[in-house]
């Protein structure tokens, strides 16, 4: 069976502690896996893995199918290390996204799709030296997009994740997360389930 990873980013240091914006993000993966697991072909094809970073990241559930997914309560302390986070994002898909296999006539998973959140602040990581890789990577997945709450602030930090993702993603902008945020990321995972490449 064919699977479709998505993988989620997820800025967890100490400014996401403001306007309980951790809290935000809990609840609405929450939310977003209720809703992929009322449709039938996201139950069948979907695969979640959470990846979070501060001072340092770490992978807080491995790539796993939609129905075995049971949700870590993710905490927010530290500082924002993107460079971190992305070099671990980069490390689990090439360890767990299964490529096809021309010789053995074995289709791989499906081409994931990546999102990002993020509340922007300055990253202590320098991710300008992985940024060839990411991009390579990026360039292989069906979606990419970069949720930023910024509240207005943190321009630089947009313009950077923009950088980042790249010109085959998307990065979008919120006065902060909540469920109208969240319903934009529903939107676009739906999408992607609903036809795979």
């Amino acid at each position: 069976m064919r699977r479709l990873p998505i993988y989620f980013l997820i800025d967890t240091s100490r400014s996401m502690t403001g306007a309980n914006k951790i809290g935000a993000v809990n609840e609405g993966l929450a939310s977003i896996v209720k809703t992929l697991r009322a449709d039938p072909i996201a139950m069948e094809v979907s695969c979640i893995s959470i990846i979070t970073f501060n001072t340092e990241a770490e992978q807080v559930l491995p790539l796993t199918s939609l129905l075995d997914v049971q949700l870590p309560t993710i905490k927010a302390f530290g500082w924002t290390n993107l460079e971190a986070g992305l070099n671990l994002l980069l490390e689990c898909m090439d360890r767990e996204i299964v490529a096809t296999n021309v010789k053995l006539e074995q289709k791989g998973d499906y081409k994931p799709v990546v999102v990002i959140f993020s509340d922007g602040g300055e990253s202590r990581g320098n991710y300008h030296a992985i940024l060839e890789k990411v991009h390579a990577r990026f360039a292989k997945c069906q979606n990419v997009t970069a949720f930023v709450a910024t509240g207005g602030q943190y321009r630089s930090y947009v313009e950077q994740l923009k950088e980042i993702v790249g010109s085959t993603g998307q990065t979008i902008t919120l006065s902060d997360f909540d469920s109208a945020s969240f319903a934009k990321v529903i939107d676009i995972v739906s999408q992607s389930v609903s036809r795979p490449a």
